[in-house]
């Protein structure tokens, strides 16, 4: 039922008054492209609560640059895929750019990642 891979069936606009409708049958990715912005924007106001946090009790210790900096820029990756997102959803450019879906996952994923190092990091060398 969820089935990224979904086809729907538009109305195409330039379809005339001669004759039925036209229609046209494109894969449907707007619920993965909604679900990503949203988690998106979450993890980048997740990564700078962080960022702040660790700014307040840092003493100047490499270990915790090393998760400053990794938070910083899993936050882009973060914001990158939320603006990918709503730019695939707004615009022509989701139902035209094939890998639109797959690089989104791509630039998600590795936003995860650095998040993941960063918790480690400050898990196991700075406390």
């Amino acid at each position: 039922m969820n089935d990224p891979q979904r086809i729907t069936t538009r109305i195409h606009p330039a379809a005339s008054q001669d004759g039925p409708p036209k229609s046209v049958e494109t894969p449907s990715h707007e619920p993965h492209l909604v679900a990503l912005m949203s988690v998106s924007s979450g993890m980048v106001g997740a990564c700078l609560t962080a960022i702040g946090l660790i700014g307040i009790v840092k003493s100047l210790n490499r270990a915790e640059n090393l998760v400053d900096d990794s938070l910083a820029i899993a936050t882009l990756f973060f914001t990158t895929a939320a603006l990918l997102s709503f730019v695939g959803m707004r615009t022509r450019i989701g139902r035209s750019w094939r890998h639109l879906v797959l690089t989104l996952d791509i630039v998600f994923c590795l936003g995860m990642l650095l998040t993941f190092l960063a918790a480690l990091l400050l898990t196991w060398v700075v406390i």
